[in-house]
């Protein structure tokens, strides 16, 4: 026989979970929820929330609306700042950020930042991405060996943006030779930008904004794809014979430093949330998020805007950072300078 006790108690329990239900979905019921996207619009972050903004009301109790804006600037930071520091901690607040603002305090230090990455509330992650290093195929640089020897000219936002830390990585560690003009808001515009031929590549570019913005790029042979950089390929690239970066990597502190700086890859597409955010409001999103990724109607829509799709719950992209933010110190310093941020900048 079943113990009383525990009969109770699995029936306080069942109710408990049910008033949190209906509590949040009269929290929710008739309102809007922010989501602020870090990037500008038209590029690979914008595509990416706009469609989840489609489905994900579906799925918060309640209904509310969600309503995506753009707050583009400093590599996101700026939308970062917003959603750490400025909006309110009730739940009503998303942020589609970049992961390198994630990831750049834990090599320019928090207090640098204004921001502590590891309190972010973390709903989950659009996509574990695969980046690429590309070159229109009018360069002189035809395959990333050629990289090696001869000056690319390529194009790059502001910090925070892996077009801006991935090419500097590389120079630093395997010896490339790209040249970055810095400055463009976005993917987008450096896109547009290698389209009229004032750069002549893109290293940080990733495969899934390369075949949602840029397919005729590949249709049309207008670029050649020099590299995959990621901790695994895609499939897609590998038909085309494109080399992963380990391939070229000599040295095994050299693959520490890149390993840590390519971390963001896995973090892929973060969506967060205010510290403080009351728990049960954290709960519904993450559910609501990861079901969101689950969705019929969501997925064919990615599809149509070839977006890839490969998510992450947001207690699994949380638990990946405190591991990152507990690297020994001398590995995050090597980073920090192989990215471009002074000696000394990182914790």
């Amino acid at each position: 026989m079943i113990p009383r006790a525990f009969v109770l108690l699995t029936a306080l329990l069942i109710a408990h979970a049910a008033a949190a239900q209906d509590s949040v979905a009269q929290f929710y019921k008739g309102k809007t929820v922010d989501l602020v996207i870090g990037s500008a619009p038209g590029g690979g972050y914008d595509i990416y929330s706009r469609v989840i903004a489609h489905t994900l009301p579906r799925y918060i109790p309640g209904e509310p609306s969600v309503v995506p804006r753009n707050m583009p600037g400093a590599g996101s930071r700026r939308a970062t700042l917003q959603i750490y520091g400025v909006a309110a901690k009730d739940g009503l607040s998303i942020g589609a950020i970049f992961p390198g603002a994630v990831i750049e305090p834990l090599f320019t230090g928090i207090e640098a930042a204004h921001y502590d990455p590891a309190k972010l509330v973390y709903l989950g992650s659009a996509n574990n991405e695969v980046s690429l290093c590309v070159a229109r195929s009018d360069a002189k640089v035809k395959t990333f060996a050629d990289a090696l020897t001869t000056e690319l000219i390529v194009g790059a936002t502001q910090s925070s943006g892996s077009t801006r830390d991935f090419p500097l990585l590389l120079n630093k560690t395997v010896g490339t030779k790209f040249k970055l003009v810095g400055g463009y808001p976005g993917s987008r515009e450096i896109a547009l930008a290698l389209d009229r031929g004032e750069i002549d590549g893109i290293c940080g570019y990733h495969w899934s904004s390369l075949v949602s913005q840029k397919p005729e790029w590949l249709s049309e042979k207008r670029v050649n794809v020099l590299v995959q950089l990621g901790f695994k390929s895609h499939p897609d690239a590998d038909k085309l014979g494109v080399p992963m970066i380990w391939k070229f990597v000599k040295d095994e502190t050299d693959k520490r430093v890149i390993e840590l700086v390519l971390g963001q890859l896995v973090v892929g597409r973060p969506y967060v949330m205010p510290p403080g955010t009351p728990p049960e409001r954290v709960a519904a999103m993450r559910e609501a998020f990861i079901r969101t990724m689950q969705d019929k109607d969501f997925l064919a829509e990615a599809a149509h805007a070839k977006l890839d799709v490969d998510p992450a719950p947001g207690e699994d992209v949380q638990k990946l950072l405190e591991r990152m933010y507990a690297t020994s110190p001398a590995i995050i310093r090597r980073a920090a300078e192989a990215i471009g941020f002074a000696p000394g900048a990182a914790n």
